[in-house]
């Protein structure tokens, strides 16, 4: 990169180019263009194997609460256990509160 004294203004540098995870940037000054990495969430480096388990074996890691909330999945998945662990409100009052993880969608009650 030819442009070094312009690197720290990288914020003023007009985007030209993206290409799913790679940017280009080019510089206002001296036209000078500089690719780079998107930045994103977490990236999920389990082998494929490890995902499907996960998804597979997701109604075995559920919790009963999640933030102080009572599970709805929890609930479904244990109901015997959820009698001993909750208050009848607490049943009637739970949602679902592990629906963004992977697999848990796809839990047969």
């Amino acid at each position: 990169m030819k442009c070094q004294s312009h690197y720290p203004i990288l914020g003023n540098w007009r985007v030209i180019r993206i290409d799913s995870d790679i940017v280009t940037y080019q510089c206002p000054v001296c036209d000078e263009t500089y690719s780079g990495r998107r930045k994103r969430g977490a990236i999920d480096w389990r082998p494929d194997s490890m995902k499907e388990e996960g998804a597979k074996y997701a109604k075995d890691t559920l919790q009963p609460r999640r933030g102080g909330d009572p599970s709805l999945e929890y609930i479904q998945a244990y109901p015997e256990q959820a009698k001993k662990e909750f208050t009848p409100q607490e049943i009637k009052g739970a949602k679902p509160v592990w629906s963004d993880l992977p697999g848990v969608k796809s839990i047969k009650y």
